[in-house]
Parts: C-alpha cells; sequence; structure tokens
C-alpha cells in the first residue's frame, strides 16, 4: 500500500512539476505592453512613496521626485495609448492571459498544499 501511494505521489509530482514549469515559461515571455504596464505600475508606486516623503518632510526634494515620478507614469499611459489597435487588443488578450495563468498557479499550489498535508498525515497516522 505504501509503495502505491508513493507511486501515485510522485505521478502527481511530474505532472505538476511539468504544469508549473509551462507556466513559469508563460510568464518569462516578454510584451512591450505588458512591460509598459508594469513600467507605470512601478511609477505610480513611487510617486506615492515620494509624496508621502513630502507631506511629511515638506522638502522641496521630495516634491520634485513626487513630480518626476508621477511624469514618468503619464509617460508610459502615454506609450500605452500610442499602440495599434491590434497590439492594444493583443495587451488585454494577455492580461487575461496573466490573471488566468496567476489563478491556476495559485490551485496549483493549494493542490500541493494539500497533498503534502495528506501525505503528512498519513506518515503521522503509520509512526
Amino acid at each position: 500500500m505504501a509503495i502505491i501511494s508513493i507511486f501515485l505521489l510522485n505521478s502527481d509530482n511530474v505532472t505538476n512539476t511539468n504544469l508549473f514549469k509551462a507556466s513559469a515559461q508563460k510568464i518569462n515571455v516578454k510584451d512591450s505592453g505588458l512591460i509598459l504596464l508594469q513600467q507605470g505600475k512601478d511609477e505610480l508606486f513611487l510617486a506615492e512613496n515620494e509624496y508621502r516623503n513630502f507631506l511629511s518632510s515638506k522638502k522641496k526634494e521630495d516634491k520634485q521626485a513626487f513630480v518626476k515620478h508621477i511624469s514618468n507614469f503619464t509617460g508610459q499611459l502615454s506609450r500605452i495609448n500610442d499602440l495599434s489597435p491590434a497590439s492594444l487588443s493583443s495587451l488585454q488578450q494577455q492580461v487575461k492571459e496573466k490573471i488566468d495563468l496567476s489563478l491556476l498557479i495559485s490551485q496549483l499550489k493549494l493542490a500541493a498544499d494539500t497533498l503534502l498535508q495528506n501525505v503528512s498525515d498519513v506518515s503521522f497516522r503509520k509512526a
């Protein structure tokens, strides 16, 4: 019984490993539209931090850093807006695929955690 359990767990592990590798390869594919979105998000995050710094310090440098990041953010939005309609459609599809892939990865992690918990429970009962 233990050998069959180990074989089944190994089979599930190989399947999950292959799914994880395929998911990781999809994530690593670079696309200019997605890169622009990520860069815009990063600039907005930095602008928010600089604004908080400015509110607490009232330093001119913090205000200038905030304005610089907001300017960079609007530049990223303009670059996204300048993409062709086909590129925008592709970007929309790629964002949807990234969201779907993220959901699959979270489900995979939950399945792996459940599997590990079940194996742990079986091992604990036998001991």
